[in-house]
């Protein structure tokens, strides 16, 4: 009598499945280099699938929509770049935190150097809730470098009072380190290492300028106060 054929350990197994949350992770990084490459019009899905190796629908699945894929790798690096720099929180020198700060900035870019160049470039999606993940996450590095800035002032003086004469600075810092990433991504030849020198130049000078402000403004007295309470840019 002849015995009913099994398949194979092996066979019967097939591929191992893996967890969600690292196929998404594997998706997500599959897209950035994807829409880094052609851009988020030029970019298909089917590209998307095919470099990472799943189907179109289980991307489908995934993300609902080339949108959804799009805002779900702007969120993943977003958050992964704001959470990198609360961590800095504990540095209690501001300069030193503005230093580590954009150096966590520089090692993200070169970790997403190309989503960031697609972002910075206008050749990301023109969605209003994908702009506004984008605005939202630069808001707060702003907030959390403008609380730096205003840890500049002479003790005793007001922190609100402080905040409002470092509004343009740290928009200066954000805007510079921006554009040095830009000059270090598009200059052959420039390395991490140069664009880190250059920002800590630019730091340097912007603290310089701001703790003189800040001693000829007569700040008003005032408290010593916490942290924002969602301080990202952990500055």
């Amino acid at each position: 009598m002849s015995k009913t054929q099994h398949p194979k350990k092996e066979e019967k197994q097939g591929a191992r499945r893996i967890p969600r949350p690292q196929r998404e992770l594997q998706m997500l990084e599959a897209a950035a280099v994807e829409f880094g490459r052609k851009g988020f019009e030029a970019t298909s899905m089917d590209d998307i699938a095919a470099a990472c190796g799943v189907t179109k629908p289980m991307l489908y699945n995934y993300f609902g929509s080339k949108d959804g894929l799009y805002a779900a790798m702007i969120n993943q690096a977003g958050s992964h770049l704001v959470k990198s720099i609360i961590a800095l929180r504990d540095l209690t020198d501001p300069v030193q935190r503005l230093h580590g700060a954009m150096g966590v900035f520089l090692e993200f870019v070169e970790r997403y150097r190309d989503s960031w160049r697609m972002v910075f470039s206008g050749k990301g999606s023109s969605g209003q809730d994908q702009q506004g993940s984008i605005a939202g996450y630069r808001q707060q590095i702003l907030i959390g470098t403008l609380y730096t800035l205003g840890q500049l002032r002479p003790a005793g003086t007001s922190g609100e009072a402080a905040r409002q004469h470092m509004e343009p600075y740290a928009w200066g810092l954000l805007g510079a380190g921006e554009s040095i990433a830009q000059w270090w991504l598009g200059t052959p030849g420039i390395g991490i290492e140069q664009a880190r020198a250059a920002i800590s130049k630019m730091i340097d000078a912007t603290v310089v300028l701001a703790r003189a402000e800040l001693l000829a403004a007569d700040l008003p007295a005032g408290k010593s106060e916490g942290e924002p309470k969602e301080q990202s840019a952990g500055t």
